[in-house]
């Protein structure tokens, strides 16, 4: 943090803990003054692209590491993290492993994953109550770093006010509103990532 805050020469400057493409893009402003920002290199659909992450200081270098490391669970699981959604065709290879595994295409087996993956993270807060405040927790730092919050998120908001069995039901849930709202997940951290590798594992992944 100490560096990132110090740092005046113009120029991108990667995070060399290997932050997952993660980068600072440091410029001169017309006024003279240093503006800092964070990106993040991907590929999406096969092609290179930059995702923005905030500025510095309002965005913390632990909060774009931890940004980093989410959008790149969402690539993993097929979702463009910059709108949350899955591409316009499923990532080659889904549709034969989820008829393998009786579903009919590879959307409904990344929504089937996603539902395990809940699932176990439901299992995990019924064990351990505290964990629900990581969901809250994450929302509010998603809203402060980018300024707004996409309506998935605004729903989740909501329901997390409720008692925990009602929203327990809808991590499990086979209905298509909680298809659509494990899309935007805030429970990142819940689980385990050797639990999550097993989910994906299972499920032909």
């Amino acid at each position: 943090m100490v560096f990132v805050r110090s740092l005046k020469v113009p120029g991108r400057y990667g995070d060399g803990r290997g932050g997952h493409g993660l980068s600072l893009l440091v410029k001169r402003t017309r006024a003279g003054r240093i503006s800092k920002s964070w990106s993040q290199r991907v590929r999406l659909n096969g092609k290179p692209t930059n995702i923005g992450l905030g500025t510095f200081p309002i965005v913390t270098l632990a909060e774009a590491r931890a940004a980093a490391l989410a959008n790149r669970r969402a690539l993993a699981q097929g979702i463009d993290p910059r709108t949350k959604r899955f591409p316009a065709a499923a990532p080659t290879g889904l549709t034969e492993r989820a008829r393998r595994l009786g579903l009919a295409n590879g959307h409904d087996l990344l929504d089937e994953r996603r539902r395990h993956i809940h699932m176990a993270i439901a299992d995990r807060i019924d064990a351990n109550p505290r964990l629900l405040g990581n969901a809250t927790a994450n929302l509010k730092r998603w809203q402060r770093q980018r300024g707004y919050m996409e309506r998935g998120y605004i729903e989740w908001g909501a329901i997390l006010e409720r008692p925990w069995h009602e929203i327990a039901a809808v991590l499990r849930s086979k209905s298509e509103h909680a298809i659509r709202l494990r899309q935007c997940s805030p429970f990142a951290g819940v689980l385990p990532e050797r639990e999550r590798l097993r989910i994906y594992e299972t499920l032909g992944t």
